[in-house]
């Protein structure tokens, strides 16, 4: 009778340990890795905020795969805590910060090799717009523009002066003052306004013969002929020397739309204004709001070059430790005996009375 009481109790304390065993492995191995346990200091400088703005978009990406996208979204498979950004004046708005914070996962993850990942994605994704604004940017370039617009306006101005000294009309009623200056524009200038001048001196009532003499050196008593022929001289060669182009005051603004409309809209048509289309822009095909829309270009350069120059730093400050059998297991032995005493406290007489 006695071997076959130690025998039920060994049973018994068999299939405790192994109960309580297979218990305590599923329950650390499933259940608690769910709280979250391996610790990474993370660390960047960062500019206008870019990084802190994009870390919910960027772990996904680090993180997020086809079997735990359920359980990232309830944050089982990392954390972001501890968030700080540290600024480095107290009286000055600086665009240039510091960002740490700790981050938390569920998997063991090799610090370097994390690290790399979530530069590569990061730093991907800033080099890749950088390198497609490079690649536009002739569509949005302000100084190209205006470059292009000062030549079209030059060899218009070229073309116009060229014509006007080498026509009949210049020749018959060349200037008093002939023009000294070496640039064509200017001298264009002139003559159109010395012309102009004299047109408009012939229209008025106030013409003398003496002005008639003056300007055609020539003594008639029909003064009437003369005028009328010189003024149906000037009506038909206005296009030679009445510029609308000249005219800086009351035709600007029709210039200005008519040199960017083109490049303007090239730009507003292009797909990479579609995928980078502002919150606001000017409608407007003017130098003015071409000007404003380049800038807002080349201020995205200009920051996610300077941000590009800062990766994250990750270091690992505490690994969680995985199921350690030898640890566990004098643990387990323990449990298991003392709740097999338990037992054989309540149940040995009972046991003894069914066994005789």
């Amino acid at each position: 009778m006695q071997k076959k009481i130690i025998y039920l109790y060994s049973a018994i304390f068999i299939v405790f340990f192994v109960f309580i065993f297979s218990f305590n492995y599923i329950y650390k191995k499933y259940v608690i890795d769910l709280k979250i346990g391996n610790e990474y200091k993370v660390s960047a400088y960062q500019y206008f905020d870019f990084k802190s703005l994009a870390l919910e978009k960027l772990f996904l990406q680090v993180f997020l795969t086809e079997e735990n996208k359920d359980e990232i979204f309830e944050g089982k498979i990392y954390q972001i805590k501890n968030k700080k950004i540290n600024t480095f004046s107290l009286t000055l708005s600086n665009p240039k910060t510091l960002l740490s914070f700790d981050l938390i996962t569920k998997k063991f993850y090799d610090e370097k090799k994390l690290e790399e990942k979530i530069n590569k994605i990061y730093l991907g994704s800033i080099k890749e717009l950088i390198n497609e604004i490079e690649i536009n940017y002739h569509l949005f370039d302000y100084e190209d523009a205006k470059k292009e617009n000062n030549e079209n306006e030059k060899l218009l101005i070229n073309k116009a002066f060229n014509r006007l000294i080498s026509s009949e009309f210049f020749a018959k009623y060349p200037p008093q003052v002939k023009c000294i200056y070496k640039t064509k524009e200017i001298c264009l200038g002139l003559y159109s306004n010395y012309y102009n001048s004299i047109y408009t001196r012939l229209n008025s009532d106030e013409i003398t013969s003496s002005f008639i003499k003056k300007f055609t050196n020539i003594e008639n008593d029909a003064d009437g002929v003369i005028i009328f022929n010189i003024l149906n001289d000037f009506n038909e060669n206005r296009p030679l020397y009445d510029f609308p182009f000249m005219n800086f005051e009351a035709n600007n603004f029709n210039k200005e739309f008519l040199n960017f409309k083109k490049k303007y809209q090239k730009l507003l048509n292009s797909d990479f204004f579609l995928k980078y289309l502002p919150n606001n822009y000017c409608l407007i095909y003017s130098e003015g709001c071409f000007e404003d829309i380049s800038n807002h270009y080349n201020n995205i350069l200009t920051k996610h070059k300077r941000e590009v120059e800062y990766p994250f730093n990750v270091i690992m400050s505490n690994k969680k430790k995985g199921f350690n059998f030898l640890k566990e297991i004098p643990l387990v032995f323990g449990i298991t005996a003392l709740c097999t005493y338990i037992l054989f406290i309540l149940t040995n007489k009972f046991f003894k009375r069914k066994i005789k």
